[in-house]
């Protein structure tokens, strides 16, 4: 399956589960940002399989610098947002923290999932000498 596809259905299933989390009487636990958070890390995600698909060749050494590079693009940029909004708004937030570190885990873990899975087709491709 395509990746984009992946990602498409991945954040429709997270929209789902706010929508679901809202409507079940759990809302009061999570911050009205999230819809823009979903969106911020969709895009980010765009941008990564984008980047992943035109920037990295079937060299492994140069998937797994991507990898690396990859998970730290994520964290600094969503780590810039973060504080951008906590410092905008002035005042203790616990909600929006929670909430945007969780969605941040929910994908970073489909970026891991979807690069792993092209780490395994790219490893059965190379030979091992012995």
């Amino acid at each position: 399956m395509n990746n984009y596809l992946k990602l498409f259905i991945f954040s429709a299933v997270v929209v789902g589960a706010y929508f679901a989390l809202l409507a079940s009487g759990f809302g009061q636990y999570i911050h009205s940002t999230a819809i823009a958070a979903i969106i911020f890390y969709s895009l980010q995600s765009l941008l990564l399989l984008w980047a992943e698909s035109n920037f990295v060749n079937n060299d492994g050494q140069n998937f797994v610098l991507f990898v690396i590079g990859s998970i730290s693009f994520r964290l600094l940029t969503s780590l810039l947002v973060a504080i951008t909004y906590l410092v905008a708004i002035g005042e203790e937030n616990t909600s929006f923290i929670m909430t945007f570190f969780a969605l941040y885990l929910l994908f970073l873990g489909f970026e891991l999932f979807t690069l792993m899975t092209n780490l395994r087709s790219n490893s059965k491709s190379v030979q091992i000498d012995g």
